[in-house]
């Protein structure tokens, strides 16, 4: 038998997808991923490269990234942020 062709993953780490920039962006990657061929996976989160250790008020908003550790090599191709 044959091996089949894996399609390739690719992510996409964002911030947030309710504004209209990052929708826009998931719009655009979605569509170019789709004429490559490859799938694409959206993560959204909240904040990228943001410390937040040192604000009280949003101390705990880390949990909202926690969906980035999903991009690692074990489960997708390649990933951007």
């Amino acid at each position: 038998m044959g091996m089949q062709k894996r399609t390739p993953t690719i992510g996409l780490l964002v911030s947030g997808i309710t504004d209209i920039f990052t929708e826009s962006v998931c719009k655009g990657v979605r569509h170019a991923a789709s004429k490559a061929g490859m799938n694409l996976v959206v993560l959204p989160g909240r904040y990228l490269d943001r410390d937040l250790t040192q604000m009280r008020e949003i101390m705990y908003e880390y949990q909202y990234n926690t969906i980035f550790t999903y991009a690692n090599k074990d489960n997708l191709d390649a990933w951007r942020s």
